[in-house]
């Protein structure tokens, strides 16, 4: 199908640009963005039980920065 260009939705990289308004929707996203390890070696993320990195093998993997701030405009 071919869209107009009236039609258009504004999407940014990472999908719909829409706030996330449902409590368990907005919990189950941050839980995939911000629950995670990542190397120091490489930056690649892991998971929470990860060890080594999936990547360079690494043992030195730290905690993803959870600390959620308010947006700058």
């Amino acid at each position: 199908e071919r869209l107009e260009k009236n039609s258009f939705i504004h999407r940014t990289k990472w999908g719909n640009s829409m706030p996330v308004t449902d409590p368990e929707k907005k919990q189950i996203a941050q839980r995939a963005r911000l629950h995670m390890k990542i190397c120091f070696n490489c930056g690649a993320r892991n998971s929470l039980a990860a060890t080594r990195c999936r990547k360079c093998h690494n043992k030195y993997l730290r905690l993803k920065n959870r600390a959620l701030g308010v947006k700058k405009t």
